[in-house]
C-alpha cells in the first residue's frame, strides 16, 4: 500500500504550470482549436481523454468563470 501512495503523491501534472490539471489543459485546447465549433459533452470527453463527470466539471468550470 505505501507503494502506490508514494506513486500517486509524486506523480505530476505535464500541464500543471499553466492549468490546475492536465484535464482541464485538453478540454480547453479542444475548445480553443476550433472556436467556431460547438462540441457535445461526449466529444470533448472523448477528445480530453477524460470520464464525462470530469469533462462536466470543468466545462461548468470555465463557464462560470466566463
Amino acid at each position: 500500500m505505501n507503494s502506490i501512495i508514494h506513486v500517486m503523491k509524486n506523480q505530476t501534472h505535464q500541464l500543471a504550470p499553466l492549468f490546475r490539471s492536465d484535464n482541464q489543459g485538453r478540454l480547453l485546447a479542444a475548445l480553443l482549436g476550433a472556436p467556431e465549433r460547438e462540441f457535445t459533452l461526449a466529444e470533448l470527453t472523448s477528445l480530453a481523454a477524460t470520464s464525462q463527470p470530469t469533462a462536466w466539471r470543468e466545462t461548468q468550470r470555465a463557464e462560470d468563470a466566463g
